[in-house]
């Protein structure tokens, strides 16, 4: 007879809101996701990483918005596109551990609950793990991992201050 805890384990499921970026799906966990909504104003910062595009007011709050296609090495939107086209992207508002921030999408496909990760499939730094998508097996999620995908050097909880 199999113990609880593994039958536990088995029947787990994580429900992740299903995003897509430049036609590969990812996971982000639904109990880190605050709000989504399409991209009004964003206000320009100088000397900030390339995936940073500014921040914008979420709420009173000022947030760090990123692009996430930067960040894994893939072509903007707008360079795909072309200056002169309009954008129809996606932020997504986040409440991690590592702080509160909002994420660039090109879609949102859902909410989905995630069950058994693929086995042995290997990790890119910002990808906890590999799931088929139970609604479509030939479609795999993969699910960020928000703790590492920062590393904590943009996204602060509290401001730094420079001592003199």
């Amino acid at each position: 007879m199999r113990n609880n805890q593994a039958i536990k384990e088995e029947t787990d499921t994580m429900p992740h809101v299903l995003v897509s970026i430049k036609g590969v799906t990812y996971g982000i966990t639904c109990e880190h996701v605050d709000h989504i909504c399409n991209i009004n104003e964003v206000t320009k910062v100088p000397k900030q990483a390339p995936h940073v595009l500014g921040v914008i007011n979420y709420n009173g709050r000022i947030l760090p918005l990123m692009e996430l296609r930067t960040l894994f090495g893939i072509p903007t939107q707008q360079e795909e596109l072309g200056e002169n086209e309009e954008l129809h992207e996606i932020q997504v508002v986040i409440e991690s551990p590592q702080g509160s921030y909002a994420l660039v999408v090109d879609k949102v496909i859902g909410i989905e609950n995630l069950t058994k990760p693929i086995p042995g499939a290997k990790k890119a730094h910002y990808v906890s793990e590999y799931y088929a998508r139970e609604s479509d097996p030939d479609d795999i999620v993969l699910a960020v991992d928000l703790e590492r995908l920062f590393d904590g050097k943009t996204v602060d909880k509290k401001p730094q201050r420079k001592s003199k």
